[in-house]
């Protein structure tokens, strides 16, 4: 139908590099991975070698339900993917023929008409005040106390808070700002980019301002990220040398700077008498932020872009968990008003 020869002939492994080759410069190195997973997944079921003419959407239907894990990290795991996991390769696969249909090298999508499981909802833990107290008198690091209060007080997220400079214009004390944006990689510091959005401005509550303040006093001049000791900079150090000396600056991610934090994080929980079976991480400190935002009336498009977030739909667990707050508080006052 209006393909050459050569067109029609088109095989897995050339869509797939062709896709990554387009995308090389427009996607973080975090984003090419999950791409490279499900590409990698696909080659594994179908084979490098077929043509792409050739896979129809039973065949694509067949992929989605038996996908499973084909990294070297999961070898021997039984368990399956979860469904949010599942509909992230959905989504990449559509994505990758989309392109091979926008090339005309087929005509139609095998992966167009199947739809996305709704994901089961895991629970995560809300984050008291009181219980956010008992962590801090649980913290006897003074980093680490204000590494939590700049998650919790200003929602930051754990790789935004990582990547503050001391000597950089991030906090304005005077202001009580702080001003996150991307920064490139230079010769000693490795990049910065911001999910989501290319900078963003969060006013910071005075207890916040306090502890960054006397942290800054003690901070080590020698090391230029706030939230990190000389040893930890020597091991970052040496990692982004490395990884520029080979030629791998580009895979470079936040999560390099930080070393066991959500084990301690837990640790701490604990201490503070936190029991829970939900989901316990140092990314609830976040999530409470945002919860005790929207508990007092602040709106969705304050909160989005206070919290940096590309997409409104992604508040409503936010203002769902508010609004059964709030259900709770009026049933309270109802309470109080007949005497009980």
């Amino acid at each position: 139908a209006g393909m050459s020869r050569d067109e029609v002939h088109i095989t897995l492994e050339h869509l797939c590099t062709q896709f990554m080759r387009v995308h090389e410069n427009t996607h973080t190195h975090g984003t090419k991975e999950i791409y490279e997973n499900t590409i990698n997944r696909l080659k594994a079921f179908f084979h490098p070698s077929v043509p792409i003419k050739t896979i129809q959407q039973v065949h694509a239907e067949e992929f989605i339900a038996q996908v499973n894990y084909v990294r070297k990290e999961y070898e021997g795991k039984t368990s399956t993917l979860s469904d949010s996991a599942r509909n992230i390769h959905l989504r990449n696969a559509k994505r990758i023929f989309n392109k091979a249909k926008e090339w005309k090298y087929i005509i139609d999508n095998p992966f167009e008409k199947i739809k996305q499981v709704k994901p089961s909802r895991k629970y995560w833990h809300r984050i008291t005040i009181d219980e956010f107290k008992r962590i801090l008198e649980n913290t006897h690091s003074l980093k680490d106390k204000a590494f939590y209060s700049i998650q919790y007080g200003c929602g930051l997220r754990e790789g935004e808070a990582l990547n503050i400079l001391i000597h950089s214009q991030c906090i304005d004390f005077e202001k009580n700002m702080i001003r996150l944006y991307n920064r490139p990689a230079t010769q000693d510091i490795p990049p910065f980019t911001l999910k989501d959005k290319e900078s963003r401005t969060i006013t910071m509550p005075n207890w916040v301002k306090d502890l960054l303040q006397q942290l800054y006093q003690e901070h080590d001049p020698q090391v230029p990220f706030l939230f990190m000791t000389k040893d930890r900079w020597k091991i970052v150090k040496s990692k982004w040398d490395k990884m520029r000396k080979e030629g791998n600056s580009k895979k470079w991610q936040n999560h390099h700077l930080g070393n066991n934090m959500i084990r301690e994080f837990k640790k701490r929980c604990k201490k503070a008498g936190i029991k829970t079976h939900e989901k316990l991480m140092l990314h609830c400190l976040r999530k409470s932020w945002a919860c005790n935002l929207a508990e007092n009336g602040i709106g969705n498009k304050t909160l989005l872009e206070l919290g940096g977030w590309s997409d409104v739909r992604v508040l409503d667990e936010f203002y769902s968990m508010a609004s059964e707050a709030n259900k709770k508080k009026a049933v309270e006052v109802l309470y109080r008003l007949m005497g009980e």
